[in-house]
Order: C-alpha cells, then sequence, then structure tokens
C-alpha cells in the first residue's frame, strides 16, 4: 500500500482512508465468528442500506442472518456454512436476504478465513456485494451523498473539537494519537483483507498518484501495486481486447455524469490467462464546480462462475441440438381440465416435417390436438388423455392425426407427468413419433397375406374338385 498518496485526492488521514475505503465500497464488508451461528462481529454500514436492520441490530442479535436467509435458499446455505466452518476453505455463494421492508435481496458473498501465528481460526472475514438489479439509482446516491457530506461535517467538527482540546491537554493529545493509530490498522486490515481490489479512482488524469488501488491486486492479477500504479493507463492495456470498447465507454460515462460504474469483463492476468472480473464504483466526491472527482469501488473476481455459466450454456446447446435433431417431436405441455386441448410450453420444430405446422402455430393454438385428430380416433384418443389428466398415469398410445395437407399421419405419442418438489403436477414432457410408414408396411402386409388366403383357398378347392 503507498503511504505517500496526495491529500488532495484522498481523505486527509490515514485513518480516513481506510474508513472511507471499508464503509463506503458498495458492498458489506464483515468479520463474522467461526461458530454455528455466524455471530458477526463486525459489520459495516452498508448493511443497514443493503437490508434496512442498523448496524447495532446487525450486531446484538448473534443469528440474524440465519433467521434472514430466504426459505428457499436456507437450507444449502446453512449445509455450505457448515462445510466451510470445518473445512476453512474460502466461502463463496450466492443467496437472498430478507430485507425489513419484505424485500428479496440477491447477494454474492464471498469471505476467508484468517487464522493466527498457529493456525487457529480467529475469523471469517468477507464482503457480500447486492447483485439484484437495482432501481431508484438517482435517489440511492443523492442519499448516499447528503449522508456522506453530513458525516464529513460530523468528521470535521470532531476534528476541531479535537484540535482545541490537544492545545489545552497534553495527555488527551496523546491518547487520542493512540486511539487513532488503532483504528486506522482496524481499516486498514479490513481494507487490504476483503475477498475482492478495493480502489480509489480520480477522474482528473494529473492527479499524482490519479487512484489508489489495494494490494489485492496482485493476487487478481499477478501484478504489484507499484506496477498497476507507474501508468495510469496500464489497465486499459490489461483489458480483454473484445471488452475493451465497452469498458471504456461504461468508465467515461461515470466520469462525465457520476452514474455507478457496473460491467462485467476480462482482464489479462500477467501469466495470460483470463480473469473475469464484476467491477462496481460509485461516485465518491465532486468537485467545486459539481463535476465528478472521484469514484471509489471493488473489483471481484467472477472467473469460477462465468466458466459455469459457459460449460452450462454449451451443454444447453448440446442438449438442444440432440432435441431437435431427432426423428421425433418433442414436447412440453402445460397440464389441462380441457382433454381436446394441448397447451404447449414447447415443441421442437420437427413439426413442421411431420405434421406440416410451424411450433409458433401449435404453440399459439391450443385447440389444434381436438381439431387434428382423426374422426375414427378422436373420442377414445380424448378420452384416453382425460383420464392421465386426472390420474396422472403416463399416456402412451398410437392414433392418426389430419396434417396441414390433410394426409394421414400416424403418430405414437409418448408423454410422462413431471412434479415439482411438493409433488404437484408441473408439466407434460412427451415424444411422437411418426409411425405411418411402419403402419403402411403392417397394411400392405395384412393385404399380402389376404392374397395368399385368397389364392390358396382356390387352388385348394380345384384340387378337391379334380379329385
Amino acid at each position: 500500500m503507498s503511504e505517500d498518496l496526495d491529500p488532495g485526492i484522498l481523505p486527509e488521514s490515514s485513518e480516513e482512508l481506510y474508513r472511507t475505503l471499508v464503509e463506503q465500497v458498495p458492498a458489506v464488508v464483515y468479520v463474522v465468528a467461526p461458530d454455528d451461528d455466524r455471530r458477526t462481529l463486525y459489520a459495516s454500514s452498508q448493511v443497514e442500506r443493503a437490508l434496512g436492520y442498523s448496524r447495532e441490530e446487525w450486531l446484538e442479535q448473534p443469528d440474524i442472518w440465519m433467521e434472514l436467509l430466504h426459505p428457499d435458499d436456507r437450507e444449502p446455505t446453512l449445509a455450505a456454512h457448515d462445510e466451510h466452518n470445518l473445512t476453512g476453505e474460502p466461502w463463496s455463494r450466492e443467496y437472498r436476504l430478507i430485507a425489513s421492508d419484505g424485500r428479496a435481496v440477491w447477494f454474492r458473498d464471498v469471505a476467508t478465513l484468517v487464522r493466527d501465528a498457529e493456525g487457529r481460526p480467529l475469523y471469517w472475514q468477507g464482503v457480500q456485494l447486492d447483485i439484484t438489479e437495482l432501481k431508484h439509482v438517482e435517489e440511492e446516491l443523492r442519499s448516499s451523498r447528503d449522508e456522506l457530506e453530513i458525516r464529513v461535517a460530523e468528521r470535521t467538527a470532531e476534528l476541531e473539537e479535537a484540535n482545541a482540546l490537544m492545545s489545552l491537554e497534553i495527555s488527551e493529545r496523546r491518547r487520542a494519537e493512540e486511539e487513532r493509530r488503532k483504528t486506522e490498522l482496524r481499516y486498514r486490515v479490513l481494507a487490504e483483507q476483503i475477498p475482492a481490489v478495493a480502489y480509489v479512482w480520480s477522474v482528473d488524469p494529473h492527479d499524482d498518484p490519479p487512484f489508489y488501488i489495494s494490494p489485492r491486486i496482485e493476487l487478481l492479477l499477478g501484478y504489484t501495486v507499484e506496477e498497476w500504479q507507474a501508468d495510469p493507463d496500464f489497465w486499459i492495456s490489461r483489458l480483454h481486447p473484445d471488452d475493451r470498447q465497452r469498458v471504456l465507454a461504461s468508465a467515461m460515462r461515470s466520469e462525465t455524469t457520476g452514474e455507478p460504474f457496473s460491467i462485467e469483463y476480462r482482464f489479462l492476468h500477467k501469466d495470460g490467462h483470463i480473469v473475469w472480473v464484476l467491477d462496481e464504483a460509485m461516485l465518491l466526491e465532486r468537485d467545486d464546480s459539481g463535476k465528478p472527482k472521484t469514484l471509489q469501488g471493488i473489483t471481484l473476481d467472477i472467473t469460477a462462475r462465468k466458466t459455469a455459466e459457459a460449460r452450462a450454456t454449451e451443454a444447453d446447446e448440446r442438449y438442444r441440438t440432440l432435441v431437435e435433431q431427432i426423428p421425433a417431436i418433442t414436447y412440453i405441455e402445460i397440464p389441462s381440465p380441457s382433454a381436446d386441448e394441448s397447451r404447449l410450453l414447447y415443441v421442437s420444430p420437427q413439426t413442421r416435417e411431420i405434421v406440416g405446422y410451424t411450433p409458433e402455430e401449435l404453440i399459439a393454438d391450443p385447440s389444434h390436438f381436438g381439431r387434428m385428430l382423426h374422426p375414427d380416433d378422436r373420442d377414445w384418443v380424448i378420452s384416453m388423455n382425460a383420464r392421465c389428466e386426472r390420474t396422472g398415469e403416463p399416456f402412451d398410445a398410437e392414433y392418426r392425426v389430419i396434417a396441414k395437407d390433410g394426409t394421414v399421419v400416424w403418430l405414437h405419442s409418448k408423454a410422462t407427468l413431471v412434479r415439482d418438489g411438493a409433488g404437484n403436477p408441473s408439466f407434460w414432457h412427451g415424444l411422437s413419433m411418426d409411425v405411418s410408414a411402419l403402419r403402411r408396411a403392417e397394411e400392405h402386409a395384412r393385404e399380402l397375406e389376404t392374397r395368399y388366403e385368397q389364392l390358396a383357398s382356390r387352388v385348394t378347392g380345384s384340387q378337391g374338385s379334380g379329385g
């Protein structure tokens, strides 16, 4: 960490610098005990902005985090919490907490276990980043700015009072200096140990240095703070070429308007591999003319999540290709009380080739099922469909439908009812195969068999009369 930052860029004291870094990052910085209740030892003021609960409430109620977990996330999150407490591995989790006004707020929570010199666990230190889509951003920024101005005014008043007291009592000044040193150390540790890169970014490129960045940049990208600060544009050179234009455009917009900077993009690590980051910053102060002066934010490593998303997308595409290339119609249907309707959520494009209708036509018109059934099969198929809807038993039948061009198509259709975790019907998952060729072959075989029997009968009758 640089110790000779220009006081015109950053707060006047190191204590205030680190306090600002911790208290004003757009995330909740916290320290919790490594126990079963996840008892909070420290929480930054952002907890109140994110959830509506004061820092005092958060500290005084040991199990508040567990109580506020969303019901759908509680069991897996608590299980993961127990496992990480047991193994001491770094914590990284996405879950929801219920705010004081009843809103569900999504967080990405990352933390590391801090140990003493003998390796004994001391506490978990981490950061909770609100990843819910931001709403009413301008109002929140105005509120944040007003609060910051009040706090700066309060801090200024405190410093003035402290200066007056120091001129009267040397012993009090020494005590205040010692307290300040301890506070500075505490915020320095918090700022530099949170599992994210904290930074302060100056809009004026002529400031020296034009920004502050925490030492975790070396863990993230392999470059030291000194290497990173040697050139104000160095960070631009490390942007992935495919992301550079949109990142610079977003940064320019924030520098010009003061609106929040929030973007996911790629950096090139010192060893050449790609690192995905979520970078979020907010306006810290304006200059005398009201223009944005400094912004402050954090950069979080999201490479693991991006890799998982890419794998999921690849798997989704692979299965979609498989579904849409098999020689049959695959469909997903909503359970319906009307047995002559088929309310489709999805149907594969093979419908064009087999029955002449596009997937969009069939999805838009639930009555297509009853309308397309062959008159000779309609009643028994609808009766069977009604029974399956009522009982939940699988649907398995061969029947005829009238294609869009008027031809008769034999289908072998099988569907299974899929239920949710509570056992309630969710949807029918089915497959319809064109068996017209098989049916025609069977009919031709029956015709040949009939001809053979007729011929054999004539031959036998002819021999009998000759005798």
